[in-house]
């Protein structure tokens, strides 16, 4: 039997070639699935069969998409990190150059690269893992401003065998490293908790009640200050490992407070001191510095402050705080690399958003114009159709107008 022609006419099958073309196969799939229910009605079961192939098609299509957006977003991250390493790599190199050190000349360069002799990738992750660094912070609790992306690592200090310096992660995984020993015996959960507590709260000292009611608001008073001296006599000896004539927590006047004499750095501080000193350079018109604290910023923020403390109501207000700097920080770091034609940063940036905040729609018609000036339209089209999936899902509501036009300014090649 002679397969009969679809009912449309030659503009409609110039749009779906031209969906097709645009690698829009969502759209085009819609289509054939509504026509195949259309020819199962009428009974052409010849073309409803070849409906049913060019739909295949079209999801096999869809699926080499996603493939080769993934491989090449995969590419194009490494290439980001590779330079961020290769400019941090040139800070150090330059903080060596200026030192007055002596330093071995460099061998003639060989034919061929000789082989190491122990693993790289074993060495520099446990380099990592356990950091021979920590901060010089003897004076007040905010860090010095950075000058460069390079200076969020802590500044290597001179130990002075007295007194421990203690390096702190807050954001995602929480990690405390006393001089290059991680701390990771811990006498109680609610030691550890009563150190992130006092972490928080050390420019003023906490009344052992406060630490109380927070930790034990169900306990009778007797009950919990027992409960409250068993933890901090955990706590503490937790963090004496090398010092066991140093005080880590001093108690005063029925207070507790982190003892001020430790060498103390934290991520959070370096972050919004980075941040700090964007906002200075941007409000300055100085982009380009702002630029670097800013990205200095974001490699410190490694996920949520206290991840693991996630239902903790005293860590809320302060997660939610540092959050929204974030955000608005990536949001505009975002704006400004679409502007500057940086396209792959600003996907990045923009990727890092909806993360967080998946209904974001700023975050994602910059995805689109950034995919769309990479030639890269079907993922811009890709990304209209999260976006709206996302706002259906978490809001009920339409995406705004500017977001429909682009998405369909980038369809019919007019963007």
């Amino acid at each position: 039997m002679a397969v009969r022609p679809l009912p449309v006419e030659n503009e409609q099958w110039q749009r779906l070639d031209d969906l097709t073309s645009t690698g829009d196969y969502h759209a085009v799939k819609q289509w054939l699935t509504a026509a195949q229910a259309a020819a199962r009605q009428q009974g052409d079961v010849a073309l409803e069969n070849l409906l049913a192939v060019a739909a295949q098609l079209c999801e096999t299509c869809f699926h080499h998409q996603e493939e080769l957006a993934t491989y090449k977003q995969e590419y194009e991250t490494a290439v980001m990190r590779e330079q961020t390493m290769r400019q941090q790599l040139h800070s150090v190199l330059q903080a060596i150059e200026g030192m007055d050190t002596a330093v071995p000349a460099l061998e003639p360069a060989r034919q061929m690269i000789e082989p190491p002799q122990t693993n790289l990738w074993q060495r520099a992750r446990g380099i990592l893992k356990k950091p021979s660094f920590v901060p010089d912070i003897s004076g007040p609790t905010i860090p010095t401003i950075a000058k460069s992306p390079i200076e969020t690592v802590p500044h290597m200090v001179e130990m002075d065998g007295e007194r421990p310096s203690l390096t702190v992660y807050c954001f995602g995984s929480f990690q405390v490293y006393e001089d290059d020993h991680v701390i990771d015996e811990w006498a109680s959960r609610k030691g550890k908790a009563i150190f992130k507590y006092l972490l928080m709260h050390r420019d003023r000292p906490v009344a052992k009640e406060q630490l109380m009611d927070l930790f034990w608001p169900n306990s009778r008073p007797d009950a919990a200050r027992n409960n409250l001296n068993v933890a901090i006599y955990g706590l503490r000896q937790a963090l004496r490992n090398g010092y066991p004539d140093f005080s880590h927590i001093i108690f005063q006047d029925d207070c507790y407070i982190l003892n001020p004499e430790m060498r103390l750095w934290v991520d959070v501080d370096a972050f919004e001191a980075h941040l700090h000193q964007g906002n200075i350079y941007w409000q300055q018109n100085q982009q380009e510095q702002a630029v670097y604290e800013y990205q200095a910023a974001a490699s410190l923020y490694q996920g949520e402050f206290l991840a693991e403390d996630r239902y903790e109501e005293w860590v809320f207000p302060r997660r939610q705080q540092l959050q929204e700097a974030y955000l608005e920080m990536l949001a505009l770091l975002s704006r400004h690399y679409l502007d500057n034609e940086d396209f792959t940063a600003c996907i990045d940036c923009s990727q890092k958003i909806l993360n967080i905040e998946p209904c974001q729609e700023a975050a994602h018609r910059h995805l689109m114009q950034a995919y769309y000036r990479l030639g890269q339209a079907y993922l811009a089209i890709r990304q209209y159709h999260e976006c709206v999936t996302a706002l259906q899902m978490e809001l009920d509501v339409p995406p705004e107008d500017r977001t429909t036009k682009l998405y369909e300014s980038i369809r019919q090649r007019t963007y």
